[in-house]
C-alpha cells in the first residue's frame, strides 16, 4: 500500500495524530452508507448497527445482536432488522426499545447524515459516532470497503 501512495520508505512516511474529546455517551452507531449485507442494489440504502454505551460492544465481538436498520434513501423509509440483544447488557429499558417510533427517527437522522458524507467525500462511507445528550456526534468517517 505505501508504494501504490508514494512512500518509498518507512523514513518518508509521515503520521497524523488526532487528539479529540471522548463523548460520553449514551449509544454508539456505525454506518454504512452502502449497505454491506445487500448484494444487489446496497447503493440504494444506508445500513446502521447502535449499541448503548461506547463502540466496544461493536468491535469486540462481544455475544449478542445491535439495534439493525436499513434505511431507503430516496423515500428515507426505515426498516428495524434487529432489536438489541446482549448477554451481558440489559436492554428492556432501553428507550429505543420500549418507544420503536424512536429507533425509526434516529434512522432518519442517521440516513441524512451518512448521504451528506457521502456527498462530500464522493463515495460510500464507513461512519463511527455516538448519541449524547441528544446530539449525534461523527467519531470518524473513512471510505467503505
Amino acid at each position: 500500500r505505501r508504494r501504490r501512495s508514494g512512500i518509498r520508505s518507512q523514513s518518508e512516511a509521515c503520521m497524523a495524530v488526532l487528539v479529540q474529546e471522548m463523548v460520553a455517551s449514551e449509544h454508539a452507531f456505525v454506518l454504512h452508507t452502502a449497505d454491506p449485507i445487500l448484494s444487489e442494489e446496497k447503493e440504494r440504502y444506508v445500513y446502521a448497527e447502535l449499541v448503548r454505551g461506547q463502540g466496544e460492544t461493536l468491535a469486540s465481538g462481544m455475544q449478542g445482536t445491535p439495534y439493525r436498520l436499513r434505511i431507503e434513501k430516496a423515500t428515507g423509509k426505515v426498516e428495524i432488522l434487529a432489536f438489541a440483544n446482549f448477554s451481558e447488557v440489559d436492554y428492556s429499558k432501553d428507550p429505543f426499545t420500549q418507544e420503536p417510533q424512536r429507533l425509526v427517527e434516529l434512522g432518519e437522522k442517521l440516513c441524512t447524515l451518512g448521504e451528506q458524507l457521502e456527498t462530500q467525500f464522493g463515495e460510500p462511507q464507513d461512519i463511527e459516532g455516538a448519541l449524547s445528550e441528544g446530539s449525534i456526534y461523527v467519531v470518524q468517517s473513512r471510505p467503505q470497503e
